[in-house]
């Protein structure tokens, strides 16, 4: 059960009171559970993105927005602000989730380095 709790914070010798809602540590256990699930399934849907893009960006024959646009239309349930970002995050080695980095060609096509 939430509980709201009276909290003084000291800060430079002024004193202010706070109020803080609390939970019990089975309500935090499950909020984790619930974060951890949300996860899961949204890796489980980027890699599903990743898989049918690989073989499209191995072609080299597609522009990033065309890409984006066959992925979207050909894959149910993805939210097309995520397909993109995938690809834009693919051409940076700090971000890119693909097995390899992908770099845009002097035609902006993109594929793999």
């Amino acid at each position: 059960a939430k509980t709201i709790e009276t909290v003084v914070v000291t800060n430079n010798d002024d004193e202010t009171k706070v109020e803080v809602e609390t939970i019990s540590n089975d309500e935090l256990q499950t909020v984790i559970e619930t974060k951890a699930k949300k996860r899961q399934e949204k890796n489980g849907k980027c890699k599903q993105i990743i898989e049918f893009l690989s073989d499209l960006i191995e072609a080299g024959q597609f522009t990033q927005k065309q890409l984006a646009k066959i992925a979207y239309e050909s894959l149910e349930n993805q939210c097309e602000l995520t397909i993109t970002t995938l690809l834009v995050d693919a051409k940076n080695p700090k971000y890119n989730k693909f097995p390899k980095l992908v770099v845009k060609t002097a035609e902006n096509t993109l594929k793999f380095a």
